[in-house]
């Protein structure tokens, strides 16, 4: 998989999270981190985003911020106004969703179309695949001093079960088989029926 240039920020984020710093010394290649930004990779499309207006003098009602309920964008979003036209906003975060325009949009309707990323979900995996790469290691002492690699691993998977506690909801749609043939509504009328 190609590494894109819409992701350096989120990759560069992720490196300081799980405090593995670009350079010779890296331990996971910003490919490696890509690929697994996008396990947890949520397309948003047509999604209209927040605002509220700012009241100039004379009453006149202008729109320039925006926001999105999600966080951690991918640099290539596109912001759209009511009729489809692709917007340049003056200035974007897209760690945290807000994008401003220093000329107002009329009407303040703005679409958002999109990748989110669950940032901290993937910094876990990322910090538990390390800790697993180091299990394979061993503590030992030599003249004296001892080396102790267990203290790593559990350094890395206390940060990792930070990050998950903070990693977003995941929602799962359950079916119960058992109701599809009777129904419910069959069902609770033959639980009541008079005899």
């Amino acid at each position: 998989m190609a590494l894109r240039p819409s992701m350096a920020a989120l990759i560069a984020r992720s490196r300081r999270m799980i405090g593995d710093p670009s350079g010779t010394a890296q331990h996971f290649t910003d490919t490696e981190i890509q690929q697994n930004l996008d396990v947890y990779q949520v397309w948003t499309r047509y999604d209209r985003l927040d605002t509220q207006p700012t009241i100039q003098p004379g009453g006149k009602r202008v729109w320039t911020d925006f926001f999105s309920k999600e966080a951690d964008w991918e640099d290539d979003t596109q912001l759209l106004d009511a009729t489809y036209n692709i917007l340049s906003p003056d200035s974007s975060d897209t760690q945290t969703g807000h994008w401003t325009f220093t000329v107002g949009i009329s009407n303040g309707v703005v679409w958002v179309l999109g990748k989110t990323y669950d940032i901290n979900m993937s910094a876990h995996d990322l910090l538990m695949d390390w800790a697993a790469q180091l299990k394979l290691g061993y503590d030992f002492q030599a003249q004296g001093i001892q080396y102790a690699r267990s203290q790593r691993i559990k350094s890395l998977t206390d940060l990792a079960l930070s990050y998950s506690a903070k990693a977003k909801p995941m929602v799962a749609r359950q079916i119960r088989n058992d109701l599809v043939n009777t129904g419910f509504a069959a069902r609770a009328l033959a639980d009541f029926e008079v005899k």
